[in-house]
């Protein structure tokens, strides 16, 4: 059987159609998959991990500068400090570390649905046990002046790992997607 050239014009041009409909569906279909994956992305870094990032950095510079500013170390002898270095310790806790720790505890309380892991990870449950030991003996060197200075779950620095390891995969992919080759 043979086709005349008007129906072989006909059915190319119908061809035509029904193949560029089908393009145009899965182009939009993709695009809106890359739109929702930019979209979360954004929201993860934007509500939780650049901030979590910042607070942990801060964290750590200021532990940093309240050490020099007691000549090198918290306590020169953590068995024996003196009464100096327990109320310098003290103002730095209670006016600049507890205030940048309840910035990271409010994030991971009210953020760490962004995460989208099956578990909370172990960098924030430490975190979050560590800056509850803190809570109770602040509130007792504040009724009862307690001479209890330190916590024994002490600050688990690799938070601070954890949020620029996390923050950077979430740049990385977010540019990726864009079509950027590497962070900078």
């Amino acid at each position: 059987m043979t086709l005349n050239p008007d129906t072989s014009k006909l059915l190319f041009f119908i061809s035509g159609l029904v193949i560029g409909a089908i393009l145009t569906y899965l182009r939009s279909i993709w695009l809106t998959t890359r739109k929702e994956q930019l979209e979360l992305i954004h929201k993860q870094l934007d509500e939780f991990f650049g901030p979590l990032y910042i607070a942990t950095l801060s964290s750590k510079v200021a532990m940093n500068e309240s050490i020099k500013s007691n000549n090198g170390a918290v306590f020169k002898n953590e068995n024996h400090p003196t009464k100096e270095e327990i109320e310098n310790w003290k103002n730095w806790m209670i006016n600049v570390l507890m205030p940048i720790n309840q910035t990271i505890e409010n994030l991971i309380l009210t953020k760490a649905h962004v995460i989208y892991k099956k578990n909370i990870p172990r960098e924030l449950i430490d975190f979050l046990a560590h800056i509850s030991a803190y809570k109770v003996i602040i509130a007792n060197w504040e009724s009862n002046g307690s001479n209890i200075y330190l916590a024994n779950e002490r600050f688990p620095k690799y938070i601070l790992d954890y949020a620029e390891s996390e923050f950077n995969k979430l740049k990385e992919k977010q540019l990726q997607i864009i079509g950027k080759r590497k962070l900078v």
